[in-house]
């Protein structure tokens, strides 16, 4: 098939959701090697439909979110990363990340999360709290 190497993956899945995105400028850095995907921009707010991403079938050791503007992460079932980085995001339901069963790593800001979230977070991976520069 022509959707089998990674490069082609995230250019597609990158098609959809700009589609789901018009005003988001696309704007993504993706490193084949190290296997990190890089997603910026404020009009960035869907990265799935229906509780699945658009990020499935590919396999991420790091995707950085932090810089975008997803209010929730409720449409991530299917995606396979081992860190997840979601400083600033304004997200709640972090739940949803035991539906990420190779997730290693959240990656967060100090005071972004309360005792009793940073628990919960702890039972689906090792936090880490950033300090903002």
């Amino acid at each position: 098939g022509v959707h089998r190497r990674p490069a082609d993956r995230i250019r597609m899945g990158m098609g959809i959701m700009k589609a789901f995105n018009p005003e988001w400028s696309g704007d993504h850095t993706y490193n084949r090697k190290k296997q990190t995907l890089t997603l910026r921009g404020a009009n960035l707010n869907c990265i799935g439909y229906e509780g699945q991403t658009f990020l499935k079938f590919i396999h991420l050791s790091s995707l950085d979110i932090s810089e975008t503007g997803l209010l929730e992460l409720h449409d991530i079932r299917g995606l396979s990363v081992e860190q997840l980085d979601i400083r600033g995001l304004p997200v709640k339901n972090i739940v949803v990340l035991r539906h990420i069963p190779d997730l290693r790593t959240v990656i967060v800001l100090k005071g972004q999360f309360n005792q009793n979230e940073l628990e919960l977070l702890g039972r689906y991976a090792t936090v880490i709290e950033y300090i903002e520069p």
